[in-house]
């Protein structure tokens, strides 16, 4: 598996973790330490399953050929 790092996308994956956990903080009473690590773990969970299923046979990355 080819794991290619961009860092622009890190910094609006911060950005947008940081939002929803301040969002998240401000209108209930977790504190924000540690929903911030929570999303962040979820962040990187849901883009390695993306990436996993756009893999796969007829997946966006991987179409499946029209046998006609």
């Amino acid at each position: 598996m080819k794991i290619i790092y961009h860092f622009k996308n890190s910094i609006i994956g911060l950005i947008i973790a940081t939002i929803i956990s301040g969002l998240i903080a401000y209108f209930s009473d977790i504190p924000f330490w540690i929903i911030y690590p929570i999303m962040i773990v979820a962040l990187i969970l849901n883009s390695y399953l993306l990436e996993y299923e756009d893999n796969l046979p007829g997946g966006f990355n991987n179409p499946k050929e029209d046998n006609k």
